[in-house]
């Protein structure tokens, strides 16, 4: 009844308001007005060859029959070259840059990579090379030229390069044959076309989509144990959504020995070595980036004096006061979720969803917050092994299986990032025999720093392995 007399009395206020504007209409005016300023900051595109380097033992072009080296002409994108390979053996190359010097992100346009091939009157096609003929244009690092490709726009004052490898060769390896029966001169024209359009997010591969490319299924990892296969390549991982974040993927290395290198914290990024850089590891694609984890331990500390809340202890201050300069532009301001649970018995999914839920010792804390470095979660450490993450509780990771197949696990105790919601001042550490449990944060372990990588940031080369780890685009 109460619910009706309250519709009754909401129409009756309606109709009065009406009647009072059917009284007044002829004598009122209203004006509407919108006034604004659009700013359009100065861009420019700017795509050119640059930077020709001949590769030493190259053939030298017969300049007196008019044959050319190969330079850059007409404004800078357009490159040609003459030369003459005469016996089996001999060869051209060169590598040339292909260079953003301006403020737009661009890529190879879809379709945009034309390499093809005429006889001497540059009209008619050559469908397939002649067998003792080898010619390529690759970048310099050996990886296909694709469509979609990035060529991101320069950082600052300094330009960003690709370098592309042209090679012509002479093949040593031929038969007899393949000689003789050729009664005159081969003379073709080779033909490579590539255009640049801006870049569209979604069509560029960025290195976290160049990592998910490798992944596996669960189905397909079950396979893999059963027939004793090395697991190096993430697995796909499904969460359901929790309180702070929707349903989403993961794609998590797991096992003893995955190809999850890379190449980080570099002195020279242009020049990406064991010399220069330190070896970090990823942990997976995690929302859509590269998560990562040192690989040097900080020397054994307390977590905080004050409670086990990460934004105000010691390792908190410590790691985001002394990001390297060179390396920051790569590094992520991420979220990072505080949510706490009270029981060492979740298996690593349980845990995901509370790491990321409400629940917290002290409604004064905040559930998730923003920084450049942090601590792994107890997630992060129980996915990583392959034979338990589905079946095992974090307390149970001390066992054999547990530990000999979690390429995470380090024979230390080492503090995590969530802490227990029961209790003030206690957080979670992997213990030294490889189970997860709660710890006073007065107590002592030792602490990698973890981060994500810029969701934007690209791969230009490597495989991911111990001895040819993934090289970020500079």
């Amino acid at each position: 009844m109460r619910i009706k007399r309250k519709k009754k009395q909401k129409v009756f206020v309606l109709l009065v308001l009406l009647s009072a504007i059917s009284i007044g209409y002829a004598t009122l005016t209203t004006t509407l007005k919108l006034n604004g300023i659009s700013a359009i900051k100065g861009q420019n595109w700017d795509i050119y060859w640059d930077n020709i380097q001949i590769t030493p033992g190259s053939v030298t072009p017969d300049t007196a029959n008019g044959e050319k080296a190969a330079a850059i002409k007409s404004g800078a994108t357009e490159v040609e070259y003459s030369i003459s390979l005469k016996q089996p053996g001999d060869f051209y190359e060169f590598t040339v840059d292909a260079v953003n010097n301006g403020t737009i992100d661009a890529m190879i346009a879809a379709n945009g990579i034309k390499n093809e091939i005429y006889e001497s009157d540059g009209e008619t096609k050559v469908l397939s090379l002649p067998k003792y003929i080898q010619y390529s244009v690759k970048y310099a690092n050996e990886e296909e030229i694709e469509e979609y490709n990035l060529l991101a726009k320069k950082t600052g004052n300094v330009a960003t390069t690709e370098t592309y490898k042209v090679r012509v060769e002479y093949i040593k390896d031929i038969e007899e044959s393949d000689i003789n029966n050729v009664e005159t001169d081969t003379a073709l024209k080779f033909k490579f076309k590539v255009e640049y359009v801006q870049a569209d997010e979604k069509f560029v591969e960025t290195g976290a989509k160049k990592i998910i490319k490798k992944s596996i299924t669960e189905e397909q990892l079950e396979t893999l144990k059963e027939n004793d296969e090395t697991i190096t390549d993430p697995v796909i991982i499904a969460h359901e959504s929790t309180s702070q974040l929707p349903a989403t993927t993961d794609y998590r290395y797991m096992g003893k020995t995955p190809n999850n290198y890379i190449y980080f914290n570099c002195s020279d990024y242009g020049n990406q070595n064991e010399t220069t850089c330190e070896k970090w590891r990823i942990i997976g694609i995690i929302e859509n980036k590269i998560k990562i984890i040192s690989p040097t331990f900080n020397a054994k500390t307390t977590y905080s004096s004050v409670s086990s809340y990460w934004l105000t202890s010691t390792l908190y201050e410590t790691f985001n006061s002394s990001i390297d300069s060179n390396s920051q532009k790569y590094i992520d301001n991420a979220t990072w979720y505080l949510g706490s649970f009270n029981s060492n018995g979740n298996r690593p999914s349980a845990a995901y969803s509370y790491e990321r839920g409400d629940i917290n010792v002290n409604s004064e804390r905040l559930i998730k917050t923003n920084n450049y470095i942090a601590l792994m979660y107890p997630s992060d450490y129980g996915y990583a092994s392959m034979d338990c993450y589905k079946t095992t509780t974090l307390s149970g990771y001390k066992a054999s299986g547990c530990i000999n197949t979690n390429w995470l696990y380090a024979n230390k105790d080492e503090w995590l990032l969530t802490s227990n919601s029961s209790n003030e001042t206690t957080i979670f550490v992997i213990r030294s025999g490889g189970d997860v449990r709660s710890f006073t944060n007065t107590g002592t372990a030792v602490s990698r720093e973890v981060l994500y990588l810029k969701s934007s940031v690209m791969i230009k080369d490597g495989l991911g392995t111990l001895e040819e780890p993934y090289q970020l685009k500079k």
